[in-house]
């Protein structure tokens, strides 16, 4: 499973490095079958994650998660029940929704 699970997560990274480039910062994790995915600053990560439900794309607002506020907004993404194909399949969704947010959900 770990193997299973390194290679989802290889390709999670890999397909948000190529389209969610300035929207979404994702980076590999050492275990686990979740990752943070950064958002750009001034992006509200409830609204981002409705948007996503909205493209079809189940993440999770990091905010959910914390007792305090964070310094950065942030998604869960979830690659352990999802094969590479679906994963690049739903990048491409989720590039879709946050490309589409519009300014007003954007905090300054």
């Amino acid at each position: 499973m770990r193997i299973l699970y390194a290679e989802r997560q290889a390709a999670l990274v890999e397909a948000a490095r190529r389209q969610l480039a300035g929207l979404l910062d994702v980076r590999p994790a050492e275990a686990g079958m979740h990752l943070v995915g950064w958002l750009s600053a001034g992006i509200d990560d409830v609204t981002a994650a409705q948007r996503a439900a909205a493209h079809g794309v189940d993440v999770q607002p990091l905010c959910l998660y914390s007792l305090e506020p964070l310094h950065r907004a942030g998604l869960l993404l979830g690659h352990a029940a999802v094969g590479t194909k679906e994963i690049g399949d739903a990048v491409s969704r989720l590039a879709k929704a946050l490309g589409a947010l519009p300014p007003r959900t954007r905090i300054d």
